[in-house]
């Protein structure tokens, strides 16, 4: 897979730190990405993305009032955006859809989250998401 660029959000800052291929290295925000936040890949064609690591034990991702753009690092099966919204106090949960205007569709509670994927949570105050590993 050929990467275009890459963002995420920082809820802290309200910035969009961000990696271009056509940027040269020292003018590309993003240059590390963590298990905590969920990022947007512009990818140049179809393919696979894989991720090396350990899935850790637990994940503390500190949610910050209004949207936040946050990963999934759990491999736990069945857990859903019901689930999500009970422990966050999250009032909206937004996914990933190609076809969807702004490539993003609100989940119903039943949805299941995936492991790796990136999801846009919406809370009404600071809160902390403890992520169990499986």
């Amino acid at each position: 897979m050929t990467l275009r660029g890459a963002w995420t959000y920082d809820c802290l800052s309200g910035t969009w730190p961000s990696w271009s291929a056509l940027r040269p290295a020292g003018q590309n925000s993003l240059r590390t990405a963590s298990h905590q936040v969920g990022l947007v890949i512009d990818a140049a064609s179809a393919g696979t993305f894989a991720v090396a690591g350990l899935v850790p034990g637990t994940t503390a991702i500190s949610l910050c009032r209004g949207w936040n753009l946050v990963g999934n690092p759990s491999v736990r099966a069945g857990y859903t955006v019901a689930q999500l919204r009970v422990e966050t106090g999250a009032s909206s949960v937004l996914g990933f859809s190609p076809t969807a205007p702004g490539y993003t569709v609100a989940l119903a509670d039943s949805t299941v989250l995936q492991a790796g994927a990136t999801y846009w949570v919406k809370v009404g105050g600071s809160s902390i998401w403890i992520v169990p590993g499986m």
